[in-house]
This record gives structure tokens, C-alpha cells and sequence, in this order.
């Protein structure tokens, strides 16, 4: 995996949970992988966070580049803050979560002859 996608709000109490889940399956490696998230910049787009998501994870696969992280407020997650950046980008998981329980994740991979 070469980065995560996740809710990441911007707000450190709630990003604490992400990177806490993110520690669970990835160990000391989550600290250092980047995380692709949009909360920061467009809000809590609620119902619709897994399908954004995983929408930019996908288009950062298939053009091999982070987007931005503005409005990032909480350094809780790894790549607090940045500009758009190339990344050599395989396999990328999204994981979803939301006040109601419900939580999903998927992983993309890069076709191999792209």
C-alpha cells in the first residue's frame, strides 16, 4: 500500500481516530504513508465521504499524484498540509467511517500496464 485514503477532517480530536484505526492495520508504517483526504477542503460530505474518497483515490492513482491538503488544521495525519505532489502510487486504500457505525474500506491498484 502506498497510501490511504481517509475521512480526515481536519480536526484533531477526529483525525486521532483515523490515524488511531491506521496504526491498527498498518503499525509504525501508517506515521509515514501519505494520506489523501478532502474534508479539509470541501467539509463532511457525510453519506457521500466513501464515494468522494475513493473517487480521488482513483484519479490520484491514475495520474500518479497527491492532491493538495489545504485548510488541514490538525497535524494528527501524516502530510498535515501540502501542494499536490508526484507519488509513485499502486495500491491505495480507502477507508470510510461514519457517526452511525457504518464502515467500509477498499483497495485500489494501478492496472499493470498503465
Amino acid at each position: 500500500v502506498d497510501a490511504i485514503a481517509l475521512t480526515g477532517t481536519g480536526v484533531a480530536t477526529l483525525d486521532l481516530s483515523d490515524a488511531g484505526a491506521a496504526g491498527l492495520v498498518f503499525g509504525a508504517r501508517a506515521a509515514t504513508l501519505p494520506v489523501i483526504t478532502l474534508g479539509p477542503a470541501i467539509g463532511n460530505a457525510m453519506a457521500g465521504n466513501g464515494s468522494l474518497l475513493t473517487a480521488a483515490a482513483a484519479l490520484s492513482v491514475f495520474h500518479q499524484r497527491l492532491p493538495a491538503r489545504i485548510n488541514s488544521g490538525s497535524p494528527v495525519l501524516a502530510g498535515a498540509k501540502g501542494d499536490s505532489a508526484p507519488a509513485r502510487l499502486r495500491r491505495v486504500v480507502v477507508a470510510s467511517s461514519s457517526l452511525g457505525g457504518q464502515n467500509a474500506a477498499a483497495v485500489l491498484e494501478r492496472w499493470a500496464d498503465q
